[in-house]
């Protein structure tokens, strides 16, 4: 457990994480991740169709009552245009997905190179999940967006899930789980009014956030 909350800003908001917690890092910004970023660039395939390639990584890794924990942070509540997009599209799940994605593949990198540091992140993934009080891998999103734009109030009958105002938190949380079906992880999506602290963290403001 750790000895006393422990605390990251990321973006203009500020993640403490309460005592329940055993570990947890700023996991994009950990050498770890840094060195799978040797991987990033411009890519041919065998048919000469170029692509860029980049590793991702999702804010914070943590490990609670032995799961692994994955925790992704997005506040556009100060950038309108940003905003909007994920309103009316599902991209936002699509990037988190492709965070989480890279994220473990990361974890069993650090497991092979590194293996008392990474193990005790890597080994909840291990286990029977038959065994466990639900799964061992947790993702969880923390997404502000902020008021809904004005054209997608006058028409929100019309919109996709993701682009009403009341649901919009449960349908980005649709469309993650269909992102993820593949690893089958329980799953949150939240905002700071969403009870953070039902899973031992405190999110607040930094100065400078949007309303």
């Amino acid at each position: 457990m750790l000895s006393r909350p422990n605390y990251f800003d990321e973006q203009r908001q500020r993640f403490a994480f309460d005592t329940s917690w055993q570990a947890v890092i700023k996991f994009d910004e950990h050498s770890q991740h840094r060195s799978a970023q040797v991987l990033n660039g411009v890519w041919s395939d065998e048919d000469g169709v170029r692509y860029r390639g980049s590793t991702r990584g999702v804010d914070f890794l943590g490990l609670r009552n032995r799961k692994t924990y994955l925790i992704e942070a997005k506040d556009y509540r100060l950038d309108a245009r940003a905003g909007r997009a994920v309103w009316q599209t599902p991209e936002l799940a699509r990037r988190v997905g492709l965070k989480v994605r890279d994220s473990l593949a990361t974890i069993l990198g650090g497991v092979q190179t590194e293996r008392e540091a990474w193990l005790r992140f890597g080994e909840p993934l291990l286990r029977d999940r038959r065994t466990l009080d639900g799964p061992p891998l947790v993702v969880v999103l923390f997404v502000e967006l902020g008021a809904v734009p004005e054209p997608l109030r006058e028409g929100r009958r019309h919109q996709p899930a993701w682009g009403r105002e009341k649901p919009h938190l449960s349908g980005i949380q649709q469309e993650l789980k269909r992102c993820l079906r593949w690893v089958n992880p329980e799953l949150f999506v939240l905002s700071q009014a969403g009870r953070p602290q039902d899973l031992g963290i405190t999110v607040t403001n930094l100065p400078g956030a949007g309303p």
